[in-house]
């Protein structure tokens, strides 16, 4: 698009703003609504919780409804050099998962030539942003 926006192209941005500013009230709005319950669930489940580690239950049948725990795990790595040792050493690469960092690739490739590390493909998609006139 050269020189000067047309009037149509003018209303198809303020179109999007209006509605990029009405979905976030509307989110915020939900986000406000949908609070208090979240929070009389989250206590109502710490309860039903105590009360299942209280008596060493696993869970339960009830009317209304049944009773599962589960125990979530988490993993972190506590010592990158340590876990990186290991795995070399047992060759266990599944205990990892492996994705390029793009900011590093770019920068990779900005210091050469624009060549990419072995084993990486780059692919691109031009993209729109909408930005408010000031």
């Amino acid at each position: 698009m050269s020189g000067e926006p047309s009037n149509l192209t003018n209303d198809i941005i303020q179109g999007i703003l209006d509605r990029r500013d009405k979905l976030a009230l509307m989110d915020a709005e939900h986000k406000k609504a949908t609070a208090g319950i979240k929070a009389e669930m989250a206590k109502g489940e710490a309860w039903l919780l105590g009360q299942l580690n209280q008596t060493g239950a696993k869970g339960g049948s009830f009317d209304a409804g049944t009773l599962i725990t589960k125990t979530k795990r988490f993993v972190n790595i506590k010592d990158r050099e340590k876990f990186i040792a290991f795995i070399k050493r047992t060759g266990q690469i599944e205990l990892i998962t492996l994705r390029a960092a793009s900011k590093s690739v770019d920068e990779y490739m900005e210091k050469n030539e624009g060549n990419l590390p072995d084993g990486i493909e780059v692919t691109s998609e031009r993209v729109l942003e909408i930005r408010r006139s000031k």
